[in-house]
């Protein structure tokens, strides 16, 4: 896997080639099952969760959001350089229109999605997901993998337009960023914040009962940064640690046993046949 120069110009055929170690991250299914996990970490912020209470319709259309982020996702990834642009600008035309003011209860006044340190934050989210599900369920990631993944995924950065005096320049910088973030009190998760994330892991969907999002929610709860969990009040004991050791065995179990062919995401199977015609 070679490296990508993140100033060179995008290719029309896409931000990444094969042959490149975001593509080839990526390319796995089973990262994707840390969707919601990036979208509670997201909420987790007070003005992010504050601006998807106010901007979003999470209990009529539950999973929404989460499809459409990674709808967004895919087009950027997998996509050619017009869809990952026509992703980007529907991004800037959502985001002007969420702001707002926050509750009384908060440090802040307002939230504007446009807020460079707000983008970053969710774009930190996700790239931190796709890092920790790699390494959770397909194979340990070596400090130089990270640091390119995370060297090469600036380029979404520069496509959203977030400014290089928020963004650390190296992945041990924006390890610590993650670190400083989820310890410090930029993360306080208040009322609003639990409620989104009730709504989240028990989403109301018809002829679907409580019990039977447990599964996932073991497993989304389960692998939340431990701090993470504590801030959002999750009970979390020793019964649901060994069924959520239970349920990663399994899903590594199958991982294991099934081709890479069969793993690969059919948007990454069809960039793949761009990239070589």
């Amino acid at each position: 896997m070679r490296k990508l120069n993140i100033n060179s110009e995008f290719d029309a055929k896409g931000l990444f080639p094969p042959e490149s170690l975001t593509w080839n991250i990526n390319k796995e299914a089973a990262v994707l099952l840390g969707g919601l996990r990036a979208l509670l970490m997201q909420i987790a912020h007070p003005a992010v969760g504050q601006g998807v209470a106010d901007h979003s319709n999470f209990k009529e259309e539950p999973f929404g959001r989460l499809f459409r982020t990674l709808k967004i996702v895919m087009m950027i990834a997998f996509g050619d350089r017009n869809d990952a642009q026509q992703a980007a600008k529907f991004l800037g035309r959502i985001h002007k229109h969420v702001r707002g003011a926050m509750p009384a209860s908060t440090d802040a006044n307002e939230y504007d999605a446009r807020d460079p340190d707000l983008q970053f934050w969710v774009f930190a989210t996700l790239v931190e997901s796709s890092i920790f599900m790699y390494d959770l369920l397909i194979r340990p990631l070596s400090p130089a993998e990270c640091e390119q993944y995370y060297k090469e995924n600036l380029r979404v950065a520069d496509l959203l337009g977030i400014p290089d005096e928020v963004r650390p320049t190296s992945y041990a910088d924006f390890d610590a960023y993650m670190k400083q973030m989820m310890n410090g009190a930029a993360i306080t998760i208040g009322d609003t914040g639990r409620e989104l994330a009730q709504d989240i892991l028990y989403p109301n969907i018809r002829f679907m009962i409580k019990p039977m999002f447990e599964p996932s929610r073991i497993l989304t709860v389960g692998m939340l940064p431990v701090v993470l969990r504590r801030k959002f009040g999750f009970n979390w004991g020793n019964g649901s640690e060994r069924l959520f050791r239970l349920l990663l065995g399994g899903i590594r179990l199958f991982i294991r046993i099934t081709p890479v062919a069969l793993r690969t995401l059919p948007q990454a199977r069809a960039s793949r046949k761009r990239w070589a015609a």
